[in-house]
């Protein structure tokens, strides 16, 4: 087991750097008023593997071994490799040695912050599961956590000068914003895309590919609204209008979630399904698109890079928390149960310990009904939690500002910090484009920023 761990956290390093860095070139490459649609593609893209990505597994684990789920990844990674190595061409701006660019990378910021997160997560994680919330470990994790991202920020905003997330960025109200947005989100899509196989397995009995296929309404819906969404932003220019429309859809679809109960039919599944993926693809997509368009040139890769962050980390508090709320309900439920039928409590605790034994154990029917209702009732409290994370990012949606592909990014006065010594010294560049824009209007640099 700690093999696989140590194996699944670096392979989930180089994913998430791919996943940051060929946002970076797109956004780099393209023009404005071209990004909404390459930005659209790659979305569609993401959004349709994460989906997907589970149905071929559970496929693979069903008829063969999961082992062999591993090994499909294999040649896909080798064909990535290839095309980068053969496509992808690096344009440096600085003439620099490797050891140079090796001395300007933040190791301690980067430190600090993994750490930091790792301790917080294994807090959260094992409090009211592994161990009491009082447990040492739990307190020692939590706090320790907590401090390492305090000295992450101290470092971040006065010691380095080129630091892994640049405080001057969060001057602009889009990013900040957009950044807020984007980690409820991902705490949205990784709640659903997680717990929902969890529901099928518990409440029906579903097997692994089978779960997968019932995923597949929530892939078709991110699929196609991002691509959608990147045309409306690059032919209409409605940033804003966009990113609002995404956040009421996707508040709509996780609060029709809530609905759950292990006895809804399959027919009003997959439009809720529908209507949730095509709210959370619409958001990922506008929200860092707005965030590109507000920012000058220069700061293109950070911000993106720090958007896909924290859409990620997002995702990982988002189901950290949404384990602890569906697991402490689903304890109290099945406590319940126990009360009413003390005959069978030796039954239900081994299904509490194990959800998989609720198809397996010797019980009446209606206590095994009972049961599933107490784990439908658990994950219905995680549904609840994300469509208030849906709703929240409803309103920094609304709070974003209109920008115009007419105009290029503000360009702010230089400061004399030495962060701000470098940053900004791209010129105004034209975005000539054909098309209607809804936002024409001029948009002065104090309106982008705080």
């Amino acid at each position: 087991m700690v093999w696989l761990i140590l194996a699944r956290a670096l392979a989930g390093l180089g994913a998430a750097g791919l996943i940051s860095v060929t946002q970076i070139i797109t956004a780099s490459i393209s023009p404005l008023n071209e990004r909404g649609l390459y930005m659209g593609i790659l979305g569609a893209v993401f959004g349709l593997g994460t989906t997907i990505g589970p149905l071929i597994g559970g496929l693979v684990a069903d008829s063969w071994s999961w082992r062999v789920s591993f090994y499909i990844n294999i040649p896909l990674v080798s064909l990535s490799v290839i095309i980068i190595l053969l496509l992808v061409r690096s344009d440096a701006r600085r003439n620099e040695t490797f050891s140079e660019k090796l001395a300007r990378v933040d190791f301690f910021g980067a430190l600090m912050l993994v750490t930091g997160l790792m301790l917080l997560l294994l807090g959260l994680s094992w409090g009211g599961r592994v161990y009491p919330w009082v447990a040492p470990v739990v307190i020692i994790c939590i706090s320790v956590g907590l401090l390492l991202l305090c000295v992450f920020v101290f470092v971040e905003g006065k010691l380095v000068l080129e630091p892994i997330i640049d405080p001057g960025i969060l001057r602009y109200r889009n990013v900040a914003l957009s950044i807020l947005a984007e980690v409820c989100v991902g705490a949205v899509f990784l709640n659903t895309t997680f717990n929902l196989p969890v529901y099928y397995s518990f409440t029906q009995n579903s097997s692994a590919s089978e779960s997968g296929v019932r995923m597949v309404p929530l892939a078709c819906g991110v699929v196609v609204s991002s691509i959608i969404s990147g045309w409306l932003i690059a032919v209409f220019s409605a940033y804003r209008l966009v990113a609002c429309a995404g956040t009421v859809i996707m508040t709509l679809g996780a609060g029709l979630l809530c609905m759950f109960d292990g006895h809804i039919g399959v027919g009003a599944q997959a439009p809720i399904l529908i209507v949730l993926g095509s709210g959370i693809g619409c958001c990922i997509q506008a929200l860092l698109l707005t965030a590109q368009a507000t920012i000058c040139a220069d700061d293109l890769a950070i911000t993106t890079a720090l958007v896909t962050f924290s859409q990620m980390i997002g995702g990982i508090m988002g189901l950290a928390f949404g384990s602890i709320v569906s697991e402490s309900s689903t304890k109290h439920y099945l406590d319940h149960v126990i009360d009413l039928n003390p005959k069978y409590a030796a039954e239900i605790i081994k299904a509490q310990n194990d959800a998989n034994e609720i198809w397996s154990i010797d019980i009446p029917h209606e206590i095994q009904q009972s049961i599933i209702a107490a784990y439908a009732k658990g994950l219905q409290h995680s549904f609840v939690l994300i469509t208030c994370l849906a709703a929240l990012a409803m309103v920094f949606a609304a709070c974003l500002q209109s920008v115009s592909q007419h105009k290029p990014p503000p360009t702010p006065e230089r400061g004399t910090s030495r962060r701000n010594a470098r940053r900004y010294a791209a010129s105004p560049i034209d975005y000539p484009r054909n098309g209607f824009d809804l936002y024409r209007h001029d948009q002065d640099e104090a309106t982008l920023a705080w």
